[in-house]
Order: C-alpha cells, then structure tokens, then sequence
C-alpha cells in the first residue's frame, strides 16, 4: 500500500521539549516555595527585633514568591496540557498513516475507510 507524504517523521520529537519545560516550570515552583520559606523566616526574626517595617517588606516579598510559584504551577499545567494534546495528535497521524488514510479527513470517514479495509485483511 502506497503511503501518503503526511507520514513522514521528523527528527525531533515536538512531545518531548514541553515535557523538558514543564519539569524547569516544576523546579521553579519549588525554588520559589523555598524563597517563601526564607522570607517568612525574615519576617520572624525582623518582628522579634521590633522591626515592623522591615517584616511588612519581607511579608510582601514572601507573597510575591507565593504567587510567582503558583504562577509556575498553572503554567507547567497548562503546558502539559498542550504537551498531551500534541501526543494525542502524533498518535492519530500514526494510525492514519497505519491505516492509509490522511490524518485531515473526518473521524467518521476515516472509520468507514478502516471497516471497509478490515474485510481485505487475511486472518490466520
């Protein structure tokens, strides 16, 4: 059977770079839960010496990180989601090319094709 162009594979895998990302977005997160931590630790010691003024400038730092590090989060979701979805895309253009027919044709069509190929195939 003749495969179309739209089966030829590149080089790279794409699914695999946004993984690279989402676990550096991951890594971020925990940098700046730990950054967090310090800066609470500041706020303590800074009220302890009675300086208000100085805690009030760590306590906004520390919720700076808290954002920044949830930020990282629902951005390493949110490309992990576009990761699952480019995996998902690959998947179909292999059955497609599995199947002889192009990736763009609609799902019940390519399923027709798919039935009306299956009689054809020899069963040991």
């Amino acid at each position: 059977m003749l495969v179309g162009h739209w089966c030829k594979y590149e080089a790279l895998n794409p699914s695999v770079l946004p993984q690279f990302s989402t676990k550096q977005m991951e890594r971020a997160a925990k940098r700046c839960e730990k950054e967090e931590r310090a800066q609470k630790a500041k706020i303590q010691k800074a009220i302890a010496k009675g300086n208000i003024e100085g805690a009030r400038i760590y306590a906004e730092n520390a919720i700076r990180k808290k954002n920044e590090g949830l930020n990282y989060l629902r951005m390493a979701a949110r490309v992990d989601a576009v990761s699952n979805r480019v995996q998902t895309a690959m998947m179909t253009k292999e059955v497609c090319c599995l199947l002889g027919c192009p990736p763009f044709l609609p799902q019940s069509e390519a399923l027709t094709l798919f039935h009306s190929s299956q009689s054809r195939w020899e069963v040991w």
